[in-house]
C-alpha cells in the first residue's frame, strides 16, 4: 500500500445537464490558478447518464452527480485558500445544501487509474469510532477486497477535522462522509441496475443507511498527462 498526499473532494448534488461539466471545469481551473506552480492538481468527474446504479437509491439520501477534486497536494494548508467561498461560486449550478466536502489522504490498494470510476461513498457504522472505521477498512477489508476486473482500487480516507474546517471555508454544511472507495473500471458491463441483496464485508464497518455508489467519468484532469 502507498499513501498519496492530501486532497479534497466536493461531492456535488445537481440536476444532470449538458452544461454541468463545462461549469465545473471552469470552476476548477480558476481554483487551481491560486496554487503555486507544481501544486496544481485536480479533476472533475461527472456521473454517467446511463449509470446502472441510478436505481440503487430511492430513500432521499444525497445523490452525487459530480465530483470536483483538488489535490493531492504536498502542503494541505493550501486547500483552505483554494476552497474559500466555493459554495457561493457554485450556487445555482449545484445543490449546495445537499452537497458535501471530504478531505484526507488516499491509500493505494491496487495501483492503477482510468477515466471511468466507481465512487462508493461511506460513513462509519454508528457503533464504531472514526479510528476503528479507518483501521478496519484499510487493514482488514483491503486484504480480501475483490479487485478482479478493476484497473485500480484506492481508498480515500477522510480526516473529519480537516473536512469540517474546509467545509466551513467553502460554505458547505458539515458532512458525515468518512471515506470514498475509488474503483477504476474498464467499463460498466456487468453492473446490475438492481440493488445488491448482500453487503458483504461492508457490514463490518460501513453504515448501510448512508452508503451510495455512483459511476463517474473524468472530464478533465490537471496536470494533463
Amino acid at each position: 500500500m502507498a499513501t498519496i498526499g492530501t486532497k479534497a473532494q466536493l461531492l456535488l448534488c445537481a440536476d444532470p445537464n449538458p452544461g454541468l461539466a463545462a461549469r465545473l471545469t471552469s470552476f476548477l481551473e480558476e481554483r487551481l490558478d491560486s496554487l503555486p506552480d507544481g501544486q496544481r492538481a485536480g479533476r472533475v468527474l461527472v456521473r454517467l447518464l446511463d449509470d446502472p446504479m441510478r436505481g440503487h437509491v430511492s430513500d432521499g439520501r444525497p445523490v452525487y452527480e459530480a465530483v470536483v477534486e483538488i489535490g493531492p497536494l504536498a502542503d494541505p494548508d493550501l486547500l483552505a485558500g483554494c476552497l474559500q467561498d466555493a459554495a457561493a461560486d457554485l450556487y445555482g449550478a449545484v445543490d449546495v445544501d445537499r452537497s458535501a466536502v471530504i478531505a484526507g489522504t488516499t491509500e493505494t490498494i491496487k495501483p492503477g487509474t482510468g477515466d471511468l470510476q466507481l465512487s462508493f461513498v461511506m460513513s462509519r457504522r454508528p457503533d464504531l469510532t472514526t479510528a476503528e472505521f479507518h483501521r478496519y477498512w484499510l487493514e482488514e477489508h483491503a486484504r480480501h477486497a475483490r479487485t478482479d476486473g478493476m484497473l485500480g482500487y484506492h481508498q480515500f480516507h477522510g480526516d473529519p477535522v480537516l473536512s469540517d474546517a474546509l467545509a466551513e471555508r467553502a460554505g458547505f454544511a458539515r458532512s458525515d462522509v468518512d471515506g470514498v472507495a475509488e474503483c477504476y473500471l474498464e467499463s460498466v458491463i456487468g453492473f446490475s441496475a438492481d440493488p445488491p441483496t448482500e453487503r458483504g464485508d461492508r457490514e463490518n464497518f460501513a453504515d448501510a443507511a448512508t452508503e451510495i455508489g455512483v459511476i463517474l467519468r473524468t472530464v478533465c484532469a490537471y496536470p494533463s498527462s
